[in-house]
This record gives structure tokens, sequence and C-alpha cells, in this order.
């Protein structure tokens, strides 16, 4: 199994990318060229598994998903070293043996900016639009245009059913699930957030889209062999029946109010309307934001157990009532 995770500025990632560890095999962060190479404290400091089923290998690669015009060329590169873990399927076929593959990929998308601030209207210069035109087109860029096509990469990327070598029918990857870390902004407007609100609801509205047509009508693909969750395969028969493409899933979560770089920019930012200004102020003094661990473990949780309406918007909130429910379990298990 394979976690993609690409990831901003705000330090949420790295906590969720943690807890996905226990189950997923190879986990790959993204980051922009210009911050820290270091990986997250968890994750260096991560001892080796007992189990070599359960042993996590951690890898950083520099992405700039601003950068329109040199993203196909960045993620041409990302996904050719995603896939370094299954370069032994050639050998193994050539040698007559079954090389483990992968049979699910994850990917989870916290890249984003708050983008320009301020009344839509811009004609009140106490709360003027903060940026330009420019500015504007740059945050739909990163909020939306690099989401979209990275998911659409992405999706394609892993529901290849050729081993690298091109030999054989084995399914790679048989389960293939996007993640959108969305926003209330999503869903609900904020004054004076209308660029962060544009963008939140697009890119939940392009995954609940990309969700429709998975669900609709998926692909259909002709003989050979199709591996199941747990690496399992069975052939189809020699007559040239079809079967169905890859399973993708889209979830777009949202993980509550945090106490990030972000939130802490709209506390003291003065082109944001002053209700939502004092509402941020509070919270972070108070210390009633949502806490990082717990929010990541219900989405860890989520995306795991696979419990969700495909294409839905999940808010951190909404699941109350589950979280006793899958702790308990959890518990049940450790005992």
């Amino acid at each position: 199994r394979v976690a993609l995770v690409a990831r901003s500025e705000e330090g949420l990632i790295e906590t969720r990318a943690e807890l996905l560890g226990r189950e997923e095999e190879r986990l790959r962060l993204c980051r922009r060229g210009g911050e820290s190479s270091d990986l997250p404290p968890a994750e260096a400091n991560r001892e080796p598994s007992p189990s070599p089923r359960r042993r996590l290998d951690v890898s950083l690669h520099a992405v700039d998903l601003s950068d329109i015009d040199g993203l196909d060329a960045s993620l041409d590169e990302l996904f050719a070293s995603v896939s370094g873990g299954d370069e032994g399927e050639a050998e193994a076929e050539e040698e007559g043996r079954t090389a483990p593959t992968t049979t699910r990929a994850i990917l989870i998308n916290n890249a984003a900016s708050l983008g320009p601030l301020g009344r839509c209207r811009a004609d009140d210069p106490t709360v003027d639009f903060e940026g330009s035109l420019a500015d504007l087109r740059s945050a739909i860029d990163l909020n939306v245009t690099s989401y979209a096509w990275l998911c659409r990469r992405f999706v394609r990327h892993f529901s290849s059913s050729l081993s690298p070598s091109g030999k054989g029918h084995r399914r790679r990857v048989v389960r293939v699930t996007v993640v959108n870390i969305s926003s209330l902004c999503a869903v609900q407007p904020f004054p004076t957030m209308g660029a962060y609100c544009l963008g939140k609801a697009a890119r939940d509205m392009f995954g609940a889209v990309l969700a429709k047509e998975e669900d609709q009508g998926p692909a259909k693909e002709e003989d050979g062999e199709v591996g199941d969750e747990e690496g399992h395969s069975s052939s189809s028969s020699s007559g040239g029946s079809s079967r169905p493409a890859v399973v993708v899933r889209v979830l777009n979560y949202a993980p509550g109010p945090l106490d990030t770089d972000m939130t802490r920019r709209l506390a003291e930012c003065d082109a944001l309307d002053e209700s939502l200004r004092g509402w941020f102020r509070e919270s972070l003094r108070g210390g009633t934001m949502v806490d990082l661990d717990d929010t990541a473990r219900r989405l860890a949780d989520l995306v795991v157990r696979d419990e969700f309406e495909n294409g839905t918007h999940v808010d951190y909130y909404d699941l109350d009532g589950r979280q006793g429910e899958a702790e308990k379990e959890e518990a049940d298990k450790e005992a």
C-alpha cells in the first residue's frame, strides 16, 4: 500500500501521515521546494516494526503545486518515485515468482493558501481586497487548478492494470482513495474570505463529480487477473469477459478549526471581517481549537475503515457519535 500526502505549511498533515502509517507501507510526503526537508519527528523517530508487513517506508519530495507550467514534469518525477516500490515485479515475473504489489493508493491533499482577503467588491479602503488580479490567479492555481490536475494524474497513474514490465494483466492497485482537506468554508459563506471559500467549494465539487463518474460507470478491462485488497488474484475466463476497473473513493474532509499558521494570520489580519477576526483571536487565546491528533485520528479511521459516502463532505463535528464506537472497537482489539 502507498499513501501520497501533499501538504502546506500548516503542520496538520504530519500528524495525519503518522497515523495512516499504522496501515500504509509506503508514505510519500510532498512539500514545496523551499520548505524544510526534515521528516516529521513522529516519522524520523519511528522504530522498525517487528512485522515486515507493517514496516513503514517514508520519503520526502519537493513539488511546487503552484508552478502550473512545471507541474506535469514534477508529477512525472513524483509518480516514478512512488512506483519505485514495485520495481521488483519485472524481476519476479522473469523468475516465475509472485512479487508483492501495491493494492491500495491514498492521496491526501492539504496543499492550499488563504489567497487574497477582504470584501469581494473591494470599494472600501478600510477593508480593501488584499492583493492583485495576479495574486487571485495564483491562489486559484494552487487551490483549484493544481488540485484537480494532481487528482486526475493520481487516479490515472494508479488505475494502470499492467505490471511495470508490461507483461501479464495482474492488477497493481485495486482501490484508489482521494482525500481533499476541505473546510466549513466550502459549504458556508464567510465574509472577506471569498477567494478561500471559492477554492474550497471548487475542490469539493470536483471531488463529488469524480466520485459520481466512478460510481455511474467505471471503464471495463478485458482478460487477465485482478487482485483483491489482500493481494489475492483471480483470472477471468479465456473468452475475454470484462471486469470493473479499480474502485475510486473520494472524501472531502473538513478537520475543524485548528491552531495553525493560517488561523494565526486570520486572527491578526485587518482585512478580515471584524467578527471573524475576533472569533479566531478568542478561540486561540481560550485554547478551544480542535486538537490536531484528534482530527487526524478521525480522518485516519474514516479512510482505513472506508466508511463514508463516496464524494461526500464530512466535517470533524459530524463524527462525534461515531468516534466513541471506533475507540471502543480499537480498545477491544488491543485487549
